[in-house]
């Protein structure tokens, strides 16, 4: 794989964000790094989600969007602290 034209080896883990309480997210993206892992990598358990037709929940547990950004955010400042 290549990133910005340079090889660049993928070694993920991954993180079921709904099962962990988001207090304990950065924790759990710092022992993945420090276990070697560059990349995270979750599924989306919609029946969580859309628990009853209709009604969606993007909050606590489910709230996904915190999650990606938390993420997002660990890598731009390794990007920074290279």
């Amino acid at each position: 794989f290549y990133l910005n034209g340079e090889r660049f080896k993928l070694i993920s883990g991954s993180i079921h964000y709904f099962r962990v309480p988001p207090d304990y997210w950065q924790d759990r993206l710092v022992k993945l790094k420090n276990m070697g892992c560059n990349t995270v990598e979750t599924y989306i358990p919609w029946n969580g989600h859309e628990p009853h037709k209709g009604k969606f929940c993007f909050t606590g547990l489910y709230d996904v969007e915190a999650f990606v950004r938390l993420a997002q955010s660990r890598s731009e400042e390794r990007r920074v602290g290279k």
